[in-house]
């Protein structure tokens, strides 16, 4: 039975407590302290059983109203939010304002205004539509994968090409002097290398011979060095590696970065995209890194110049010395610290999607494009500084 209408306005002039006409009509509503009145389900999720608790502008039965049927003063607005107190202002959330609505002395909440409830999550796009704090990876498809600086780098595996012809004695003294020091500076970034040079090692007036410790007794064979013995003329530094691929092969490692050092004064008679599209015809080849020592420009001592090199040093983002003034301790300085940089680069197993990759190292999250890039044409993350050794590099994307 309803109270009567002369009663109902006298209470509501009254105040009575913290009861609004919806609780006179429907009963009180949960009480602070009241174990039996608990604002949402024993399954912590809203439902339309859930008691509306008046005055804290939130939603809380769930059913896109906040504060309905509860009383309020003509003029009186208050922040709003259709949803739980713990999904405000969280993700794409916001909240909203409502005002005072009605005619008489029956004055309620009205609609909730500018405000952004919570949505269907769609697991990882980067944004929390459900505004739980959180972008949960697509179940079945989130990859982490988690690499050790100085120990999880990919192998280097350096292939040298050097002209033996009658101009390239000079050349020739120098690499067998600097060598070594190549192969000391980047055993020092702690990189897995070994080291391929086509040339002739004995038997003749330009032959490469490499010292100990790089290569073994009487430029012999070693553990990271391998010599394919065999005269390089002027023009053939790429028809000879082509020719030699299968033993060159044999000595290196699966997965490692390949790169290539040629030494000439002369052009080549293998076209680049030749060359090219032999390599990538090949597994393990398809990141290769290009360098040229030779003629960048037709003059000097040039016999002519190296276009075909060039090209593939310019495809490959290799580097490029003018052989007739290179600083030969500089210029393998630079080729070392170039290969260095392989202690930097982490091949992934699985190819992410677009805008997915994110790193963290030694726990902590790594800037895009500060710390570290993705790069898609080889499938892996390039660190732009170098952490401590040691360092625990952890990569998770979604495929």
């Amino acid at each position: 039975m309803k109270p009567p209408i002369p009663l109902l306005l006298a209470l509501l002039a009254l105040g009575l407590g913290a009861c609004n006409a919806g609780d006179i009509l429907t009963g009180p509503g949960p009480q602070p302290g009241d174990p039996a009145a608990s604002p949402q389900d024993p399954d912590g999720v809203p439902s339309p059983n859930t008691p509306e608790t008046c005055g804290n502008g939130l939603d809380d039965n769930g059913n896109g109203d906040v504060d309905e049927n509860c009383a309020c003063k003509p003029g009186e607005s208050q922040e709003c939010f259709p949803g739980q107190a713990h999904q405000k202002n969280q993700g794409i959330c916001r909240s909203g304002v409502q005002t005072c609505a009605g005619t008489g002395e029956f004055m309620m909440w009205g609609a909730c205004e500018n405000a952004v409830g919570p949505q269907p999550e769609v697991c990882g796009d980067g944004v929390d539509q459900d505004c739980d704090g959180k972008d949960p990876q697509c179940p079945g498809k989130g990859t982490c994968e988690t690499f050790t600086f100085g120990q999880h780098s990919r192998p280097v595996d350096i292939i040298w090409g050097i002209d033996q012809s009658g101009s390239m004695a000079g050349e020739i003294a120098m690499v067998r002097q600097n060598m070594n020091a190549f192969a000391a500076h980047i055993s020092g970034q702690k990189i897995d290398y070994r080291v391929v040079v086509v040339a002739k090692r004995s038997g003749h007036s330009r032959a490469v011979c490499i010292p100990q410790p790089l290569a073994g007794p009487s430029c012999s064979d070693g553990p990271r060095f391998m010599q394919v013995d065999q005269y390089v003329d002027s023009n053939d530094v790429l028809e000879q590696f082509m020719g030699h691929m299968t033993t060159i092969n044999g000595f290196l490692r699966k997965g490692s970065l390949r790169h290539f050092v040629v030494v000439t004064d002369d052009e080549s008679d293998v076209l680049a995209q030749t060359f090219d599209a032999f390599l990538q015809s090949r597994p393990d080849f398809k990141d290769y890194v290009f360098h040229s020592v030779v003629g960048l420009v037709d003059q000097g001592c040039v016999a002519d110049q190296g276009q075909q090199y060039i090209a593939l040093s310019n495809q490959t983002k290799g580097l490029k010395f003018h052989i007739c003034n290179a600083n030969w301790q500089q210029l393998f300085d630079q080729l070392g610290q170039n290969v260095a940089t392989a202690n930097m680069l982490y091949k992934l197993t699985k190819t992410p999607r677009p805008g997915t990759v994110k790193v963290t190292i030694n726990g902590q999250p790594a800037q895009p494009g500060v710390d570290f890039n993705y790069d898609t044409a080889v499938n892996q993350v390039v660190l732009l500084k170098q952490p401590a050794s040691g360092a625990k590099i952890q990569v998770c994307y979604e495929v």
